[in-house]
């Protein structure tokens, strides 16, 4: 049963983000499993997506510590894993891309919680809404690159990335140990 909706979680097989600048907000667009044809969609807004990225970020220990800063160990395994997901080409055009979906027309519903379980080495994504609630399993490759395609829709709409990201964290290290990682 989904956390917050009380009815069952859908369950996703492929998973695409992109910016809707009418909307102000992340559109997604799922194909649940077992189905040829068919699609969900959904909005993220900026404060739920911001939030969600924290707390991901907070997972891997690139968020702030009591000295203000991350950890430069931990951004650098970040980096370095975020990296490895980026130059995966399987991930890159298998089931999460921003261009393999197409948007179509239809029924969007609100997100509003995002969550991720972890289940031993791999990871559960679920997407709350009212009423309605869908969840995508994802390797940590796969969840770095659904990391990447938040950054990139974040990225479009000109929207402030969290202190952790990926796009930040080149920055940052070359300010704090004169390294460079993007």
């Amino acid at each position: 049963m989904g956390e917050t909706t009380g009815s069952p979680v859908t369950a996703l097989k492929s998973l695409g983000f992109r910016y809707d600048a009418v909307e102000d907000r992340i559109r997604c667009v799922a194909v649940p499993a077992g189905l040829a044809t068919g699609q969900l969609g959904f909005w993220l807004t900026q404060r739920l997506a911001f939030q969600f990225m924290e707390k991901l970020h907070k997972s891997f220990g690139t968020e702030k510590t009591e000295s203000g800063r991350p950890e430069p160990q931990a951004m650098t395994r970040y980096g370095a894993a975020m990296s490895q997901a980026k130059q995966n080409t399987a991930t890159q055009i298998g089931r999460l891309s921003e261009k393999q979906q197409t948007f179509l027309e239809g029924e969007v519903w609100l997100v509003t919680k995002l969550s991720v379980q972890t289940i031993g080495k791999r990871y559960q994504l679920f997407f709350f809404g009212k009423g309605r609630s869908a969840g995508l399993p994802l390797s940590q490759a796969e969840l770095m690159r659904v990391i990447d395609m938040m950054e990139s829709a974040f990225a479009a709409a000109g929207w402030k990335l969290p202190q952790g990201s990926y796009r930040n964290l080149g920055a940052y290290l070359a300010e704090s140990e004169g390294q460079r990682l993007n």
